[in-house]
């Protein structure tokens, strides 16, 4: 049996002003799945090892960043109303980026 090829997603996320944004949580939702995070640095993300399927990105404070509003990907406020991603077997998905507001 072979195992399919993992994926990845990457994105950037900025602040007021467009400033890239370090030490925001990049959190992934999927259902049955354990969640994945990834910690921005200077604007930047990636999060390696993504099973083909679904996803959900959740973008937060808390993981060096203070005082930003969580919001999941194309600034939806809940996990209900979310944009799905789709990751393929070995494909990254780019340009999932997030503007957050304080």
């Amino acid at each position: 049996m072979t195992l399919p090829n993992n994926g990845a997603i990457t994105g950037t996320v900025t602040g007021l002003g467009k400033a890239p944004l370090s030490g925001i949580c990049v959190t992934t939702g999927q259902a049955g799945s354990l969640p994945l995070v990834a910690v921005t640095r200077r604007g930047s993300y990636t999060l390696l090892g993504l099973t083909p399927g679904r996803y959900q990105l959740e973008f937060s404070s808390g993981c060096g960043a203070s005082g930003y509003v969580t919001q999941w990907w194309k600034g939806k406020g809940s996990e209900r109303t979310a944009t799905w991603i789709s990751v393929k077997p070995g494909a990254t998905v780019t340009g999932v980026n997030a503007a957050l507001k304080k």
